[in-house]
Parts: structure tokens; C-alpha cells; sequence
């Protein structure tokens, strides 16, 4: 399976999970009218291609089904199948529609490899695919129209959505060019995006698969496409006439037609009912384009700003390029006018009393803790599989365990694979001594996975963000760590600053023996350390080593005018905390006391801008 395909294979995740994830955390009960949204724009541009009463009809992507539940009532089918490249969510697709009560017998999955779709020549009415081919690299989706020409019957027509290029500005404010196109880089597990132009699929459709009545339209977000396996070349013949390539042009040179006084229009779509664009979401809409836009702003280069080149090395970090440090960009929890903001957002968003009085902790003292949040046969789950890293003979491939104490010395990474060569008993005799973690183990674990998405987790971080907040790192501790006093600010590069959070899951019940953590309430209301003028380039990841021992010094005299919390929790409980809450580790009591904890770092979508910022970097 593709990495691109992995985002949607997660078998372990729980059917709530997968909705909430897949649909961008959209309310459920929304998810029906955007189906048939989707399906009237579909009607609406390509109003001859829809299918009649009676006919096959296929859906690429079909996810969780809600498409397909709309298409049954709109379009009347024999037959609909639900293609999809994983098991795992054709059954929970399956589990939704039983939930919700829909059962039909025309309604079919269908399994496939991501390149050859299992129907015959010439079987299938109308093919269909919203919300899905732009997760897709483009290989398989080029591959995708031929095998959709393949299989379409001789009067049968498909209509696809994509992502449009006019939207890569946009997506970029939210998700970083760069970090997109390094998350696909690197195989990351998470939602791939692909953007697709005009002149791009009337080229590959018309040249490359030989479509036929292929029709195009772009819009400021999507573009849509339409085409048939017989007939004239073009459903509108104007339509290479808004084409840019000159290949194009010259086609309609040689046919005697004048360019289009239309070309390059933008596609008006049907009002989106589900999008319904009220004075409190136009309101949102204008704070999150005034963040985006902050997030997106170019650094100023030094040289602009009229700022002088120094040659040490803080000295260059801080004037190679600018970054902004107005105050009003900060999250709304961090305004002086938070309680103002807390009471206006209580009506508009519905918040519950409970959720009230969190957030009111969370602006006061800078953390909450949530009892049982993860439930303790979830922790059990991954207790399990951390004991199985140590006890399996056979290796798990990438995984590797950190700050190991080997006989040759300490280690800081030792590869998995290294580790299982010795016997038995040296193994638990370097696990009992060794205070271990593994990093990024959700990539490694399910149980591990499944806390990383757990619903619960991602409702309370977007409740405190009041945006939605994406988890990005985790490591698991196997005992107390001591770290020293510092703020997850200072160590991360966020922008707009402090749109994060660490949340710490207790995988036992925690005591004061064991080193737990310790943290400062009201510390999360302290300015940015002084020299950290230009964060998020300037911070403990790129400081020198004199200007990081004055950070060092700075933080712990800082705590001293706060009061020390140890954190003494149950197993499943949850610490959620700012990330200018002042916070390490206690002394460990007892050496060999475990501490297992689970620990994520969450931030809110689009500000983790550690690809844009210049090294050297410590770690």
C-alpha cells in the first residue's frame, strides 16, 4: 500500500474517530447535507452526465458512505459499489450506514489495490468521486481516468472533483507549502493534498487518456471534470478556448475560432447549504484569514528592515529574517481581554458549563486535568505492546528506543532490530536500568495510534485552540525524566506563538517517588524570554550556548515566584498545559520506579513552522 493510502487504514481507530478526522472535524450532523451538496454541484455542472433510474453506478473514495447514501436517493440506482483502497474503512462504512440505520440491498464495497479497479469492461453508468482523488498522488489518479474509461459503459459518463491550483495560496495559510510537500517527502501518515489545473486535465484527459465529451471547469477551490468513453472530443466546443498552452490555442487557430472572451472563468457553484455563511461564521471566516495571512507573511530579511549583520551566531539568527511579534496574533486565551472573549464565545459556540470552567482554568492557571479521559483498557492496550518492544524476538522495522544503557555504555538511539539480537534476560536486565523512551511510537503501535487520535484528546485541544488542533509529536516514557524547568514554547517553532499544547497521558497511577512531573500554575502568563526577540527563529532549538544557559537561568528564577505542583494522577488521566506553563521533571526517589506516560504535543493547524526556520539547530 502507497504511504498516501495509510491515512485511511487505520484499522484500530474507532468509527467516531475516523468520521470526525476525515471530514476535517465537521459536526456529524452536517455530513448528509454536504453529501448531497456535492452531488447537486456534480448536477448542476454536468447536468447531462446524470445517471438515469436503473443504472451501475460506482463511487471512488466512498469513505464512510454518506455520498453514497445521498446517491441512492438522488440518482435511484441497480447497483452502488463503494470503491476503496482500504479493508478497514469499507467496514467501518459498513458499521456507519447499521448505525444509522440505512440498509439496502443495493448498496456493494468493492476492494482494490489503488491501480486496477476489480469490474469489467463496460459495466458501470456513472462513475463518481468527491472529496477523495486530491489525497491521491497523481500518478494513480492519471492511472484512475483510464481505468474509469475502461470500465464505463459506451453511454456511461463519469464526473470527478479535485483540488484546484487556485487554491494552493489558500491551503498554504493553513498547511505550509513546504510542510505539505515535506509531509509527503518523508511517507507521512496523514492527509496528502493534490492540486490540479485547467490546462493540466484537459491536456492528460483529452491527449493522454483520448476521453471523450470531456468538460472542465475550475473554480477558486475545486475543479471538476466530466468525460465519456464515446462521442466528440469536447462536451462544449468552446472549451479549449479557456485554455492557457499554446498546444491548445493553436487547435482552435487551425479550426478558425477567435479565444473566448470567457476564458479562464471561474466556475459559480450552488449554494453550499451546509457552509450557510452567518454573521458569527463570517466573523470566524475574517479572524482565520487575519491569522492565516500573519501566519503566512514573509519574514523580513535584515537587510530591509534596515537591521544591521552581526557575526556571532545568535547574533546572525536574529537578523537573517524577521518575523512578526505583534501581540494581537497571539491565541485569544492569551489576550488581556480573555474572560470578555471566554463570555462572547460561551453563546456563540455552544460551550457547555464544564467546558466554561476549563477554559477559564486553562487562562488563569495555564493547564486542566481531565480524570479517565483515556480509558484504562485503552492504557492497558498499549502498556502491553510497550513490554512487547522488549520481549519479541522478531524486529520492528524503523523503530528505534532512546537512551538505552548497553554494556559497551549509554546510547542515545538504539535501532529495534539491534535490540532483539540479545538474549532474554540482558534485555530486561537494560530495561530495568535504563530510563528509555520511544519517540513518534504512534507510528509503531495501534494502541499508541489510537490515543493519538483519540476523540476526546482532539475535542478538548480544538475547545481550547477554538480551532482545530492536529497532534503532531509523541513519545512514551518509560520512567520520571528530571528534565530541567523550561517552556514547550521555547524548545517548538510556532507561529502565531502559542498555539500549542503538551498533553500528558498517565499510563499508571503516578507517584512521588517515581519523579513525576512538576509544573508552575500562572507561569503561562509570563512574556517571552527577552532575547527570543525574533520567535519563532530565535528560541532554545537555535540558540548558542551562552544565550541558552541564560535561558536556562531565566526560567528557573522565574518559577520561583510561582508555586510547585507535582503531578500526582491515575492511570488515564490527562494533563493538558500551555505551552509557556513552566514545567520539568522531580528527582526520582526511586531509581527503579517506572513512570509510564504517554505524551503528545498538540498545535493548532498550520502553525508548526519549524520547515521555515534556519538552522544550525541544537537537536
Amino acid at each position: 500500500m502507497h504511504a498516501a493510502f495509510k491515512a485511511w487504514d487505520r484499522a484500530s481507530e474507532p468509527l467516531e474517530t475516523t468520521e470526525l478526522r476525515i471530514h476535517d472535524g465537521a459536526p456529524l450532523e452536517g455530513l448528509p447535507k454536504r453529501a448531497h451538496w456535492y452531488l447537486n454541484t456534480l448536477r448542476h455542472l454536468f447536468p447531462w452526465s446524470t445517471p438515469k433510474p436503473g443504472a451501475v453506478v460506482l463511487d471512488i473514495g466512498s469513505g464512510l458512505g454518506y455520498v453514497m447514501e445521498a446517491a441512492l436517493e438522488q440518482y435511484e440506482p441497480r447497483r452502488l459499489i463503494g470503491l476503496d483502497v482500504a479493508s478497514s474503512m469499507i467496514e467501518k462504512a459498513k458499521a456507519r450506514l447499521q448505525r444509522d440505520s440505512v440498509t439496502d440491498p443495493r448498496l456493494e464495497f468493492l476492494i482494490y489495490d489503488g491501480i486496477t479497479i476489480p469490474l469489467p469492461d463496460d459495466s458501470v453508468d456513472y462513475v463518481y468521486s468527491v472529496a477523495a482523488l486530491q489525497h491521491v498522488p497523481k500518478v494513480y489518479v492519471y492511472n484512475l481516468f483510464l481505468e474509469i474509461k475502461r470500465i464505463l459503459s459506451p453511454t456511461g459518463f463519469c464526473a470527478i472533483h479535485l483540488l484546484s491550483c487556485n487554491n494552493i495560496r489558500e491551503h498554504s495559510r493553513s498547511v505550509p507549502f513546504a510542510q505539505e510537500i515535506g509531509s509527503q517527502l518523508r511517507g507521512e501518515d496523514t492527509h496528502w493534498h493534490h492540486f490540479y489545473a485547467f490546462d493540466e486535465l484537459l491536456c492528460v484527459l483529452a491527449d493522454g487518456v483520448e476521453a471523450k465529451q470531456i468538460d472542465v471547469v475550475d473554480g477558486e477551490v475545486s475543479i471538476w471534470a466530466s468525460y465519456a468513453k464515446t462521442g466528440p472530443a469536447f462536451h462544449r466546443p468552446d472549451l479549449p478556448m479557456e485554455a492557457h498552452l499554446a498546444r491548445i490555442q493553436k487547435r482552435q487557430i487551425a479550426a478558425g475560432s477567435a479565444r473566448s472572451p470567457q476564458a479562464g472563468r471561474l466556475a459559480r457553484l450552488p449554494f453550499a447549504t451546509w457552509q450557510r455563511l452567518s454573521v458569527g461564521r463570517v466573523m470566524r471566516a475574517a479572524k482565520r484569514m487575519v491569522r492565516a495571512a500573519a501566519s503566512t507573511v514573509r519574514p523580513v530579511p535584515a537587510a530591509e528592515s534596515g537591521a544591521t549583520t552581526g557575526t556571532s551566531h545568535a547574533a546572525r539568527l536574529a537578523g537573517s529574517d524577521l518575523w512578526p511579534q505583534d501581540p494581537a496574533l497571539l491565541p485569544w486565551y492569551d489576550q488581556d481581554n480573555w474572560a470578555d472573549a471566554l463570555a462572547g464565545m460561551r453563546g456563540k459556540r455552544k460551550l457547555d458549563d464544564s467546558d466554561v470552567v476549563m477554559l477559564r482554568k486553562w487562562c488563569e492557571d495555564g493547564y486542566v486535568v481531565v480524570p479517565g479521559l483515556v480509558g484504562t483498557e485503552l492504557i492497558d492496550a498499549f502498556v502491553r505492546e510497550i513490554d512487547d518492544v522488549w520481549e519479541r524476538s522478531n524486529p520492528i522495522a524503523g523503530l528505534a528506543v532512546s537512551d538505552v544503557i548497553l554494556d559497551e555504555g549509554y546510547r542515545v538511539h538504539v535501532p529495534h532490530g539491534d535490540l532483539v539480537q540479545l538474549d532474554p534476560e540482558h534485555r530486561r536486565r537494560i530495561k530495568e536500568v535504563s530510563n528509555w523512551r520511544i519517540g513518534e511510537y504512534h507510528l509503531y503501535s495501534q494502541a499508541a495510534r489510537r490515543i493519538f487520535d483519540h476523540p476526546g484528546i482532539s475535542r478538548i485541544a480544538s475547545t481550547i485552540f477554538a480551532r482545530r488542533g492536529e497532534p503532531r509529536y509523541s513519545l512514551m516514557f518509560s520512567k520520571g525524566t528530571e528534565q530541567g524547568l523550561h517552556q514547550d514554547t521555547c524548545v517548538f517553532h510556532i507561529f502565531p506563538r502559542n498555539f500549542m499544547m503538551g498533553v500528558w497521558i498517565a499510563c499508571e497511577d503516578i507517584t512521588h517517588e517515581s519523579g513525576p512531573l512538576e509544573y508552575y500554575p500562572g507561569s503561562n502568563r509570563t512574556p517571552l524570554f527577552a532575547e527570543f526577540s525574533n520567535y519563532p527563529q530565535t528560541n532554545r532549538r537555535t540558540s548558542d550556548p551562552e544565550q541558552s544557559k541564560r535561558y536556562d537561568e531565566h526560567v528557573v528564577n522565574l518559577a520561583k515566584s510561582f508555586q510547585k505542583h507535582e503531578l500526582l494522577i491515575k492511570k488515564g488521566d490527562v494533563m493538558f498545559w500551555h505551552p509557556m506553563l513552566i514545567h520539568g521533571g522531580c528527582p526520582r526517589l526511586d531509581r527503579l520506579a517506572t513512570r509510564k506516560s504517554y505524551v503528545l504535543h498538540v498545535i493548532a493547524e498550520g502553525c508548526d513552522v519549524g520547515g521555515r526556520v534556519k538552522g544550525p539547530f541544537n537537536w
